[in-house]
């Protein structure tokens, strides 16, 4: 049950219409419906209390409510953890609902449930349909928001709340390793042996999302197989500055000393760490939000590669992210011009803007790109990019006459949302750096002037190669 904690209370955790389909058996989240993916406010899925039974009634009024693209849906899935519009309040939440018995694997009656057919990367991506398919009232997850056995709904304390939650146990499922359920359904359906052979594609495929730290570590495997494959392989005698030929005269180049496969690879190797180091402030920053909000304030390549391009689309094109970021950053724009002292620490190059516009660059030398402080300093006219578009969107807003709206600004927000992120990632990789010479740090976030020295190397490249391909903004 460690997945829907962040959602449920501690007797809906131990309830047996919940536990009784307990995540040792095979269960997914399940926002994504024919219809509607991202817009999680017009889901067409209904969910309606019946006071007299005290149950959910869940039910698809139309055809493109249906649950679809639900990895592990289509075979392997006992219980969907679900986004339903609550009729009576027009608003989304998540329940927990039981699909198949555990006795036999059937889907309940009311339920249709079946693969969507064939697909890029393997896996059984599902769909499912309820036709006024009856639930228990605790299999609404109600530690924020609660419906009583009179009928009475209480608000959560803040609207995005439970999103916030749910992202969190997104994150927990993809980490979390479960039972292997291909031996649950083998002792139950003997015919199903012959998904055996793509279980394993399959289990990795069906997460559901694949975050930030977690990008790390298959961004880690991936290059750590490039690496020692490129290491071991030898093509041609072309000279280069960087061969072996003096250890191993007669023999064949390293393919990893060729400059061209070296620049494609490495900068993947730095990507890793940074996306790890990056992970981790966002996980520390999510556990601190969490806490003030309770209180009241070996892999093959093609494995690696089938589990993550498909997180390109999860929920729709994932450009749609983009313009999140964007809003965050207006709102940051406005915090500089009004009352520069309240915006966030990660927002602070906003408030370098016209000093960057005056300054030039202070690089004298090629050695000097391996300051740090000079490596922040050539993201940070980013800012332009962010108050460029704050202006463009102010000035649509103001003149009834212009045409343009949001969606008119798209690419802009892709720009803008690009550049903080590629900063960001930058000055967390450098902060992890730091913290890891500290010697009041965490012993777990601490390292050996030997690995400071390389981590040093892999930030440097990192920064500079992010810098050469994104000149022109």
């Amino acid at each position: 049950m460690v997945l829907l904690s962040p959602l449920s209370t501690p007797k809906e955790q131990t309830s047996k219409s919940i536990s009784g389909f307990h995540l040792q058996r095979s269960s997914r989240p399940s926002a994504a419906e024919l219809g509607h993916g991202s817009n999680l406010s017009r889901l067409e899925t209904t969910a309606t209390f019946i006071k007299e039974t005290d149950e959910w009634e869940i039910n698809n009024t139309t055809f493109t409510a249906s649950k679809w693209w639900i990895g592990g849906l289509g075979a392997l899935c006992t219980m969907l953890w679900r986004g339903c519009s609550l009729t009576a309040r027009a608003t989304a939440h998540t329940f927990v609902v039981p699909l198949r018995s555990l006795e036999d694997h059937k889907p309940f009656p009311g339920i249709e449930v079946g693969d969507i057919g064939p697909k890029a990367y393997n896996g059984f991506n599902g769909f499912a349909r309820f036709t006024k398919y009856r639930i228990p009232r605790e299999n609404m997850l109600m530690r924020f928001s609660k419906m009583s056995r009179d009928g009475v709904f209480t608000k959560p304390p803040h609207a995005k709340v439970s999103m916030t939650t749910c992202l969190s146990s997104i994150t927990l499922f993809n980490s979390v390793q479960s039972m292997d359920v291909m031996t649950y359904l083998s002792s139950i359906c003997p015919s199903t042996k012959t998904y055996q052979c793509s279980f394993r594609m399959a289990r990795w495929s069906c997460c559901a999302r694949v975050l930030i730290k977690q990008m790390s570590f298959y961004l880690s495997r991936a290059t750590t197989v490039a690496t020692r494959n490129l290491t071991v392989r030898r093509q041609f005698n072309n000279p280069t500055a960087r061969n072996d030929t003096d250890i191993n005269p007669g023999l064949e180049i390293q393919v990893i000393n060729y400059p061209m496969v070296q620049n494609r690879l490495f900068p993947m190797i730095t990507q890793a760490y940074a996306h790890f180091a990056a992970g981790s402030v966002m996980m520390e920053m999510y556990i601190n939000l969490m806490t003030n909000l309770s209180s009241g304030v070996g892999r093959s390549l093609a494995h690696l590669f089938a589990s993550i391009v498909p997180s390109n689309t999860y929920e729709g094109d994932n450009y749609v992210l983009t313009q999140q970021m964007a809003r965050y950053l207006l709102k940051e724009v406005k915090t500089a011009r009004t009352n520069s002292e309240k915006v966030t620490p990660f927002s602070k190059y906003l408030l370098f803007k016209s000093a960057f516009e005056r300054t030039t660059c202070p690089v004298a030398q090629p050695e000097d790109w391996l300051n740090p402080e000079i490596q922040l300093a050539a993201y940070e006219p980013c800012a332009r990019l962010a108050f460029e578009l704050s202006d463009a969107v102010d000035a649509a807003e103001a003149d009834p006459a212009n045409p343009l709206t949001w969606s008119d600004h798209n690419i802009e927000c892709y720009r803008v949302s690009h550049a903080h992120a590629q900063y960001t990632m930058v000055l967390w990789f450098i902060q992890a750096i730091r913290d890891a010479q500290n010697p009041e740090t965490d012993l777990e976030r601490r390292a050996e002037p030997t690995s400071i020295k390389v981590l040093k190397r892999l930030s440097h490249l990192h920064a500079l190669h992010t810098i050469q391909t994104n000149l022109a903004d």
